[in-house]
């Protein structure tokens, strides 16, 4: 009779349980703590993760927005070059024709 009891008592201890009755209400409030404090634990890490994600998507859209600012400001430069070249092409054929004509002046003045 003595050794079942011991035996019971090393169980109860095992399992928070004394005498009283209010080990099984102790350990219960433990398992709700540690359960609340592994919750909060959880979601701080989701809400970590979530604010990365959210600086990663920030950053990307940053990189793609100063990538596309970059072509556009490339473009613009490319047009005015292309606008220079035709310009000076314009130029260059005004002035062949403008020689071109005092040439032929040239030789029709001779001719007379």
């Amino acid at each position: 009779m003595a050794e079942e009891r011991e035996k019971l008592r090393e169980t109860n201890d095992a399992l928070g349980i004394s005498a009283g009755g209010g080990g099984l209400e102790e350990r219960a409030r433990q398992l709700t703590e540690r359960a609340e404090q592994e919750k909060r634990e959880i979601i701080g890490r989701i809400k970590a993760m979530e604010e990365e994600e959210r600086v990663r998507r920030e950053e990307a859209d940053r990189v793609r927005k100063e990538e596309e600012e970059r072509r556009e400001r490339e473009r613009k430069l490319q047009e005015e070059r292309l606008k220079q070249l035709e310009e000076e092409e314009e130029r260059e054929r005004i002035r062949a024709r403008q020689l071109r004509a005092e040439e032929e002046e040239r030789e029709r003045e001779e001719r007379e």
